[in-house]
């Protein structure tokens, strides 16, 4: 990717921008769209049990509020300048959380549901 990141369990392809890839099972789990976002934060819980985990380094964004965001067939769009975000490819997941603004601004945000973090917990 064109930025510096951090990654867990996550592997990104090269050929089809934006690919995510759980490292554990190899699995794809969806797909980072838009290229000029502002800041992106992804959380996967995949089927197989890892936490795939993609971050860009840039600011320090205010995750106080929910800030919804329409997801469509696993796309999410956003509702200012309806540029889509980033795939998620519901089938391969258990669950995700993410955190993005997009190029015009507009943030949303999505937390993982605390049932979610305790079987995270339990497992782990």
């Amino acid at each position: 990717m064109h930025r510096e990141a951090y990654r867990r369990n996550t592997r990104i392809g090269r050929q089809n921008y934006g690919q995510v890839f759980c490292t554990q099972c190899g699995e794809r789990l969806g797909r980072i769209i838009l290229r000029d976002y502002k800041y992106l934060f992804l959380v996967y819980l995949c089927k197989c049990g890892a936490e795939v985990v993609y971050r860009t380094e840039e600011g320090n964004p205010d995750t106080t509020e929910n800030y919804y965001i329409d997801i469509i067939n696993g796309v999410a769009v956003c509702r200012r300048c309806k540029k889509e975000l980033f795939y998620i490819d519901r089938n391969k997941v258990v669950n995700y959380a993410f955190h993005i603004i997009c190029s015009c601004g507009k943030q949303y945000n999505n937390r993982l549901p605390e049932r979610s973090r305790q079987l995270r917990i339990k497992e782990g």
